[in-house]
């Protein structure tokens, strides 16, 4: 159960949006703003669907909904996902009922590089970046938002957050994330954060050599990437050409990353025939890379010029 949920009272009328969760108990905002505390074990998760069922069912006209229905306002999630020991999967959840224009910034000595941007409709996440635990230091992160709905509301501020991921990857429980539905560490970006286990972390950092030997050990991507955008993201309908391109080579430079960082020597990337632009823009890339021996069009048979092999030094 996470904020942004809509949520109804097992023993009771009451229904709401989760705006706070602390423990076994959450905070429920009603209609008219007011927020009732409550355990976890005392509501249900309610679609937009039943929640519309259950007001008919008490004789509360359908029309009535859209004056009634609590709005979803706080919900924006990073979600840090295991897919091994050394290897995460970094999403952005936008759990609220605003549409959201996100900027996420790397901050390389205060100086800021734009790493990804994407306009989130309500209740909707996507892949940003592989994460590996072998680098030195994960970079701290800015997050910017700007909110939109066409309901009439109070002018929401904008969001600015810095955010830091590695103290996260093993602090605290994980959890179902909200919209991608993978298991991952949540840190919610417009609200309070859960208080974070320094004697984890400390423990971790200082654990010797002798016990920690091949827990960092590079966990290798796979020999073959799709990279066909159904396969990267949950939303693709409604994206731009040029919004589809950047996830896709964001995939690429990670997983690329990933095997020269685990020793492989080769990985084949699927990016399919179409017009031709992914696979000019990957091998574009390549091309300056003192690392890579070499690349080639691959699996002329099943896909034309549909894939790419490159061969690591």
């Amino acid at each position: 159960m996470n904020i942004g949920d809509r949520v109804r009272l097992l023993h009771g009328k009451e229904e709401g949006i989760v705006v706070a969760v602390k423990d076994n108990i959450i905070e429920i905002e009603i209609e008219d703003g007011f927020t009732i505390p409550a355990s976890k074990n005392e509501v249900v998760l309610v679609s937009k669907e039943e929640a519309l069922r259950f007001r008919q069912e008490e004789g509360i006209p359908a029309k009535e909904e859209k004056k009634t229905s609590v709005f979803a306002e706080r919900g924006i999630f990073f979600a840090v996902s295991p897919v091994s020991q050394t290897t995460f999967e970094l999403y952005l959840i936008n759990n609220t009922d605003y549409t959201i224009s996100l900027n996420l910034f790397q901050d390389q000595k205060n100086h800021y590089k734009g790493i990804f941007t994407h306009l989130f409709r309500p209740k909707t996440g996507e892949f940003v970046k592989t994460l590996l635990t072998t680098q030195d230091q994960f970079p701290e992160y800015m997050i910017q938002g700007l909110y939109f709905t066409e309901q009439m509301m109070k002018l929401k501020e904008p969001l600015i957050k810095r955010i830091r991921i590695k103290p996260f990857l093993i602090s605290g429980n994980q959890t179902k994330a909200p919209i991608v539905g993978k298991s991952s560490y949540l840190i919610q970006i417009d609200g309070e954060q859960a208080p974070i286990n320094s004697k984890k972390i400390k423990e971790m950092l200082e654990e010797s050599p002798s016990k920690s030997q091949g827990s960092y050990t590079p966990v290798s991507p796979g020999r073959e990437i799709d990279l066909h955008i159904e396969k990267l993201s949950v939303s693709f309908q409604n994206m731009s050409n040029s919004e589809i391109l950047r996830i896709q080579l964001n995939a690429f430079e990670s997983a690329l990353d990933s095997a020269v960082a685990s020793g492989q020597d080769e990985i084949k990337f699927i990016h399919g025939v179409g017009n031709g632009v992914l696979r000019k823009e990957i091998q574009k890339r390549l091309s300056k890379l003192k690392n890579i021996k070499f690349f080639e069009d691959v699996m002329k048979d099943r896909f034309g010029f549909g894939a790419t092999l490159v061969r690591i030094r």
